[in-house]
């Protein structure tokens, strides 16, 4: 198990696959970001009712009761959970949703807004930042070699 370890760390091309993963996911994380903005400048806010925590695997994911401008009555999960709860039941939280498309509303939060974001671009920063110095130390090695 090391030898195969230790043949990848010292294998320029895993470097330069890190590399390429770490840039899509930067660009990823980027296309994300633009989406996320995009909807919150677009979005129209109501206020929510927290009616229920749904436990999904270790997490409490809340379920949300709003009205749009219409005065329509929605409910929907959010798309973010946590251990322990992020909300209680009945407590009031904003709502963000698109007047064309109702049915994807989020709830105005830091971390169920930029969560996925922030996962990817820091994560794709580590694969670069990583894959760099892997690859200026093999080529640092090959040219050592050769003289």
């Amino acid at each position: 198990m090391f030898s195969v370890v230790s043949k990848m760390n010292n294998s320029i091309k895993v470097g330069y696959l890190y590399l390429i993963l770490g840039v899509l996911m930067l660009l990823g994380g980027l296309y994300i970001t633009k989406s996320t903005s995009d909807f919150i400048g677009n979005a129209l806010s109501a206020k929510g009712t927290v009616i229920e925590l749904i436990r999904k695997e270790d997490s409490l994911y809340p379920i949300v009761s709003f009205q749009d401008k219409t005065e329509k009555l929605h409910t929907f999960e959010s798309n973010f959970g946590c251990s322990p709860a992020c909300y209680k039941q009945q407590e009031q939280v904003t709502v963000l949703y698109n007047d064309s498309n109702v049915k994807e509303p989020k709830i105005s939060g830091f971390w169920s807004l930029w969560l996925p974001s922030l996962l990817l671009l820091g994560i794709g920063i580590s694969f670069v930042v990583v894959s760099l110095f892997q690859i200026k130390r093999l080529r640092g090695t090959m040219v050592q070699s050769l003289t």
